[in-house]
């Protein structure tokens, strides 16, 4: 029987396209939740979805994200527009793993313009290190009055750990409405709240940014809201949930590449790296290599620390490159 050209392509075209084989790709993977949980270990639990020959898989974990923007302490930061500003009641919830605090000039982790360097002209909301503190700094918007909680940088950002601080306003000039609280909800500091949050420029900045100040270490997920989180929601912020409501920004810091810190809130408000903040990738890694096939797997994650939340997420990779699943949240119990 003779077979026309015309057939063979319209054959091969359905065994491509129409015939359900859209040929390789790159590895779809879910997380699933962890199993087998005790004081030091887990057993966590991934599956491949989509793709072939896979040739390693496996997962990241960690206490903070896995993506970030590491900056030198000596000019990096980040600005962001004016649309990112707070103007009374707010939440500022962010990640930060400083490598050190020890640095002469004061380092800003977070800043508006004028707030440490001009005693008389204090603008929005600060986070700075003062000799061994920690200082909060939101300025009030009728007199610029300074609303400051200090607490030791041992008791709130460590060096060499994440850390997941959340600092809010009521919008209510009254006692205890500016709160501080550090990782899962934990209060560790109030005074009284800023009915109004005043600012003298129109930018806010990550990092440093007033000609010295500069913050030296990685900074992941920061959020600004338009009103003050309860402490169930940042309890669900630091377990890895979204809480979307009132979200005036959202930086996930997970692009990778480029000049551009966007802003996931769907407000527009993207920040630019200025004077080069590398993009960062972090987490411990446990994995295994070989040629697998998709469905399932697990691998035990060994060496974890008691009464901890751990992040974990699944990847694996093949010749066209490596799939990343989504990030759940698992705590180990006390000991």
């Amino acid at each position: 029987m003779k077979i026309s050209g015309i057939f063979i392509g319209l054959l091969l075209l359905c065994t491509l396209v129409a015939c359900g084989n859209p040929g390789p790709s790159i590895p779809t993977v879910v997380t699933n939740q962890c199993t087998n949980i005790t004081t030091t270990s887990l057993k966590a639990q991934g599956t491949i979805t989509g793709g072939t020959n896979i040739t390693r898989r496996g997962f990241y974990y960690g206490t903070g994200p896995f993506y970030g923007l590491e900056f030198d302490g000596i000019d990096d930061y980040v600005g962001f527009p004016a649309g990112s500003q707070p103007t009374g009641a707010f939440t500022l919830a962010i990640w930060c793993d400083p490598t050190s605090w020890n640095d002469t000039d004061y380092p800003v982790l977070f800043g508006g313009y004028g707030m440490c360097s001009y005693p008389n002209g204090l603008s929005g909301i600060a986070i700075s290190r003062y000799q061994n503190s920690l200082v909060f700094d939101v300025a009030d918007g009728t007199n610029a009055a300074r609303r400051t909680i200090s607490p030791l940088i041992s008791n709130i950002a460590p060096a060499g750990q994440w850390s997941f601080i959340v600092l809010t306003n009521s919008g209510v000039a009254e006692a205890g409405g500016l709160q501080l609280y550090r990782n899962n909800a934990v209060p560790v500091g109030n005074t009284t709240g800023a009915a109004t949050v005043r600012w003298l420029g129109n930018s806010t900045t990550l990092g440093g940014g007033s000609g010295r100040n500069y913050f030296k270490g990685i900074v992941g997920e920061v959020r600004i809201y338009d009103r003050a989180l309860t402490t169930t929601e940042i309890q669900t912020l630091y377990q890895g949930q979204d809480v979307t409501g009132n979200l005036r920004g959202y930086w996930k810091l997970d692009e990778g590449s480029g000049l551009t810190a966007y802003d996931s809130s769907g407000n527009g408000n993207n920040g630019t790296l200025v004077h080069g903040p590398v993009w960062s990738t972090g987490g411990d890694i446990v994995d295994e290599t070989g040629d697998f096939g998709t469905g399932t797997y697990s691998l035990d994650i060994t060496g974890l620390k008691p009464d901890t939340w751990y992040r974990i997420m699944a990847f694996a990779e093949n010749g066209l490159g490596t799939g990343y699943a989504n990030v759940v949240t698992c705590k180990t119990p006390a000991a």
